[in-house]
């Protein structure tokens, strides 16, 4: 079942193993910077709150459900609504991230990081073996992997001076955002999106190397593996099925027949990761707080052009290189041009969570795109032998080659500093008002819904495990509205209290943070009002409890 990594692994020259030691240690070293440098910056007046500058609102969310399971619970409810629920959501990574931090005594952001190191090592080392099945020259399988790793596209040129959600679909490119779009990015991202990739591209070596000689028992085991693929990440269960289905479509033309066998192999596989859709079908119609969350749960792709600038430089490669991986002899290569046509085209087809099907797409992109870049050395080699030779072009052409492969990477590395530098919500907060969401942690029973404003929502659930009245853009049911309510409203006047307490009861909302962020928003005086009653307080943060009479 894993003898094909095992043999690729043996194939390896002392020299290269040693390349790749070193490759992957200086990779983790440059995906943690930002990490690194935000425990630099916290010290005992601020506290890092686990949110950075891409998918940056999703990490409390990761880290709300790892303190779930150090909390005992096997099975999760949203934390980011307040409607009533029943805890019914399995979520297996943070589940035994939660139970091993438990056992080791490690902080929650401790063993998000670890874990993301770990399995970013074992993920590297499972690139640099598959790339060996598409180049012989050791040089080549380095540059192939330096470039798979660590490569951008032309983002950096597309920055706009004022960011907004619009602005960012609009213009950006991918590769300044989309952390499942790009290997670095998912490098540094969390365990979720490289323990998804790492079984995104198990499954597929396998299927080439191992799909006709396998038996029934390895075939309900990797079946097993595309179960567990989507009981944690559900969306990539099409981007698998999908791509298995036309390259066996793709194999049977070739090979002018269709066999059968196979066939029947790859349908118990289907049919064994079938079991995560049914499971989430059941999920979504008998627990709305995880059904709203699935309707507004909205990831459209952008504009073609965005994508196609988040692959810069590889993108030509690609053009160039495809029509030679389609007529290929060799299944790695038709493989890979599958793969790269089949995940363009799920990127536009019709369903809400169009982006998430990038996920993985940066390694057919950048295996292949660097194949083109090969051929175009090759052809000036060729056919300008005398001008290729001269020093100043090679030169030139590697260090722009580079440049361009690089300067986005760079750019995001950047930014994250600038960013963590100025120690703002909500990449930080202070020591005070994690102080009050610690007391909230000892204090708010299981169930209590808490106010706040949509910043600290965010951060609260990661902190404490307790359930917020609105914080994620997602997971919070019916987003909008409540946020207008809470902004523009609750917190901007302090009048129309009869209002504001029947909607606190109505809401179930239990308890209000209240913090410089929530004064912001305008006058509202809670110390005021005879239907809280202050709780908690200290110089930055107070906690009111919601009085019913």
């Amino acid at each position: 079942m894993f003898s094909f990594i095992k043999k690729a692994y043996q194939t390896l020259a002392t020299a290269e193993k040693k390349f790749l030691f070193w490759a992957i240690l200086v990779i983790l070293f440059l995906s943690s910077v930002n990490w690194i440098f935000a425990l630099i910056v916290e010290n005992d007046n601020l506290y890092h709150t686990s949110v950075n500058t891409i998918a940056g609102s999703d990490k409390p969310v990761y880290i709300s459900q790892i303190e779930q399971a150090r909390q005992g619970h096997i099975l999760f409810k949203n934390l980011y609504t307040s409607e009533p629920q029943v805890a019914r959501f399995f979520a297996p990574v943070w589940l035994i991230l939660g139970w091993l931090g438990k056992w080791a005594g490690l902080s929650n952001m401790a063993v998000f990081h670890l874990s993301r190191l770990i399995l970013a090592a074992g993920f590297l080392l499972l690139l640099y073996l598959f790339i060996t099945k598409f180049f012989s020259k050791i040089r080549h399988r380095q540059l192939a992997f330096l470039t798979l790793s660590l490569s951008a596209g032309f983002g950096i040129f597309t920055l706009k001076r004022y960011v907004s959600p619009d602005i960012l679909y609009e213009f950006f490119s991918t590769d300044l955002w989309v952390a499942e779009g790009n290997t670095f990015l998912t490098l540094s991202h969390s365990a979720l999106f490289i323990l998804s990739q790492i079984l995104i591209l198990y499954i597929f070596w396998w299927t080439i190397e191992r799909l006709a000689a396998s038996h029934l028992g390895e075939v309900i085991l990797v079946g097993l593996l595309a179960l567990f693929l989507g009981i944690f990440h559900p969306y990539d269960l099409v981007i698998v099925e999908s791509v298995l289905f036309m390259w066996f479509a793709g194999e049977s033309l070739k090979n002018k027949k269709i066999n059968w066998r196979s066939f029947l192999k790859l349908a118990i596989i289907g049919a064994l990761a079938a079991l995560a859709i049914g499971y989430f079908i059941w999920l979504i119609k008998t627990e709305p707080a995880l059904g709203g969350w699935a309707s507004q749960n909205y990831t459209l792709s952008p504009r073609f052009l965005n994508y196609l600038n988040s692959f810069g430089l590889l993108f030509f490669g690609v053009v160039l290189a495809l029509y030679k991986l389609v007529k290929s002899s060799n299944p790695y290569y038709r493989f890979l041009a599958i793969w790269i046509i089949v995940g363009w085209y799920l990127l536009f087809i019709p369903l809400q969570f169009q982006r998430r099907l990038a996920n993985g797409l940066h390694i057919p992109m950048a295996i292949a795109g660097f194949l083109g870049l090969m051929m175009i050395i090759a052809w000036l080699k060729e056919k300008l032998p005398k001008f290729y030779a001269k020093p100043v072009v090679r030169l030139f052409l590697w260090d722009m080659a580079i440049v361009l492969l690089t300067l986005t990477t760079l750019f995001n590395l950047f930014i994250g500093l600038v960013i963590y530098s100025r120690g703002l919500p909500p990449h930080f907060v202070s020591a005070e008002i994690y102080q009050a969401m610690r007391w909230a942690k000892d204090n708010v029973q299981p169930g209590q819904a808490i106010l706040s404003s949509p910043v600290i929502g965010n951060i609260l659930p990661s902190v404490t495990g307790n359930i917020v009245y609105i914080g994620h853009g997602h997971q919070t049911i019916d987003w909008q509205t409540k946020k207008i309510k809470v902004e523009d409203w609750f917190f901007a006047g302090n009048t129309q209290d009869p209002e504001k307490k029947a909607w606190l009861n109505r809401e179930n909302i239990a308890y209000i943070f209240f913090s410089s962020l929530e004064d912001d928003f305008g006058d509202f005086s809670p110390q005021e009002k005879d239907y809280l009653k202050k709780v908690y307080a200290n110089s930055e943060a107070a906690i009111f409890k919601v009085v019913s009479h």
